[in-house]
């Protein structure tokens, strides 16, 4: 089995924006993509990507109900929109 180097493991707090707005929760499951090696356009250049792409299952929004069950929300975010800090997540807009 071939082992990735991930930024986060499952468990780990993390923040992501959500509609416009920084939203603190937790890696709920990873899923790791291999193909093969391609180039890609990044704001008038171009750059060599590996072909592996990582994506973490976060949770989004959890409603509690009165009589003790819950409603969760999950959504896939690409490693480079997930971050430990706010501070990180707000230097990566700007």
């Amino acid at each position: 089995m071939k082992k990735y180097d991930v930024k986060y493991v499952i468990g780990d707090p993390v923040y992501v924006l959500l509609d416009k707005k920084i939203f603190s929760s937790k890696i709920e499951s990873i899923e790791v993509r291999e193909t093969k090696p391609y180039i890609e356009l990044v704001k008038n250049e171009y750059v060599n990507k590996d072909g592996i792409s990582v994506k973490y299952l976060v949770l989004v929004k959890e409603v509690k109900y009165e009589t003790g069950g819950s409603h969760q929300s999950f959504d896939w975010y690409d490693q480079d929109q997930v971050f430990n800090s706010k501070e990180e997540l707000i230097h990566s807009i700007n």
